[in-house]
């Protein structure tokens, strides 16, 4: 019999020989003093090997540390029970990515399936051929580099992604903070004029209202450009309690005098029950305020709009609906993009940044939720937020 202390030391000084390059595979067996033959084949294949038992004291540490880049569970009595070892290896994150191929003396078409149900990637009864184990063997780490390459790439992409996010965002500061104080000084002399100058006619007033809207806009359009920025970069500490009615109430009070100056009938619907949400309070108004303030704009003197909610056993849904121009179908998908305004806001000239929907969006998902529209053109418009009473596990966990 092969004394196995001098065997191991010749197969670690055979590893030690072979190109650092080289892929390890490890292998797995319920008798070392049976296995050289295997060990010598693979090393002489160009592969670098080690050799452990089923009983290895150590062994997960071990293969977790070492992280070869597949293992061999071989199996040359018919008690050896390798499917155990593999099964805990695609238990633990550290290892479950190393395909595993199963050598054993058992055939049937059981013992297959039963290798495959516990995570291996292969499965070669005995007797097998040396080329056709060289082929399933490089089969399978072929697959893991292209893995790996496919997780390396994404990764880049991912870093490179956030880079160019970041960039993006610092420009975006800047351009609005430098435009803010031009801005802010043309104001400054608007209103000076308007105390202390004189416009003679009809037509130099009109000149100077227009200048007043057209900063208004941009200054709004550089407001929006800023919450984007600081929505993408907020966190969920601010989130408290929130009464769902309390949250309703003090929406609808801010924009009756609004409506009622349009001619617009605006009227709202407590909770029969009253519910709390986990809310940034200021973020969430301002979701609402963006929703009614959309409704009243595109709705005509003599319409309605309606703010109501609806409580469920896992949420609750927020609605604005309005009788107002409805939305075109061909709009609907693109509505909370960033930017873009509908063709009958266009074409009737209603003024708008193109961003508050944008917003609205982003702030619902910041809170786990979705909002969603329907609308009939001509018609008027429903907007629906909807609101977990529950962050996810995960995200609970980060917070």
């Amino acid at each position: 019999m092969m004394n196995t202390a001098l065997a191991t030391e010749d197969m670690m000084t055979t590893m030690t020989e072979t190109a650092a390059d080289s892929p390890e595979i490890l292998i797995i067996c319920d008798q070392l003093q049976h296995r050289p033959t295997l060990y010598k084949l693979l090393t002489g294949a160009g592969y670098a090997a080690r050799l452990e038992t089923f009983n290895t004291p150590d062994l997960w540490p071990l293969i977790a540390a070492k992280r070869p880049d597949l293992i061999l569970i071989d199996m040359t009595t018919a008690s050896g029970n390798g499917y155990a070892i593999c099964q805990v290896l695609k238990r633990d994150e550290r290892t479950r990515d190393i395909p595993v191929i199963f050598l054993s003396v058992r055939s049937a078409t059981h013992e297959k399936v039963r290798a495959f149900a516990v995570g291996a990637a292969d499965y070669l009864a005995k007797p097998f051929a040396v080329e056709e184990l060289i082929a399933r063997i490089d089969r399978q780490l072929a697959a893991r580099q292209r893995q790996r390459d496919f997780i390396d790439q994404y990764v880049r992409e991912r870093d490179q992604h956030a880079a160019l996010n970041e960039i993006k965002d610092e420009i975006i500061r800047t351009a609005a903070h430098d435009l803010k104080n031009p801005l802010s000084r043309i104001n400054v002399l608007l209103r000076m004029l308007e105390v202390h100058g004189s416009i003679a006619d009809e037509r130099g007033r009109g000149y100077l209202d227009s200048i007043a809207e057209t900063t208004a806009q941009i200054r709004d359009l550089i407001t929006h450009l800023l919450d984007v920025e600081r929505i993408n970069h907020e966190d969920s500490a601010a989130l408290i309690p929130v009464s769902v009615n309390d949250l309703l109430k003090d929406t609808a009070r801010r924009y009756t005098p609004v409506a009622e100056a349009e001619g617009i009938i605006l009227s709202w619907h407590r909770i029969d029950a009253d519910v709390t949400l986990r809310l940034d309070v200021a973020r969430m108004q301002q979701v609402l305020h963006n929703l009614l303030a959309n409704a009243l704009k595109f709705t005509p003197a003599g319409g309605y709009v309606e703010l109501w909610a609806e409580s469920y056993p896992d949420g609750v849904a927020i609605h604005v609906q309005d009788t107002g121009m409805g939305i075109p179908a061909a709009d609907l998908p693109h509505i909370f993009e960033p930017f873009y305004r509908t063709q009958t806001a266009t074409d009737q000239q209603i003024e708008g940044t193109g961003f508050g929907l944008a917003i609205v969006k982003r702030i619902v998902e910041r809170h786990w939720g979705q909002v969603e529209v329907a609308s009939v053109e001509g018609a008027g418009s429903r907007f629906t937020v909807w609101l977990p009473f529950h962050e996810p596990a995960a995200a609970a966990a980060l917070a």
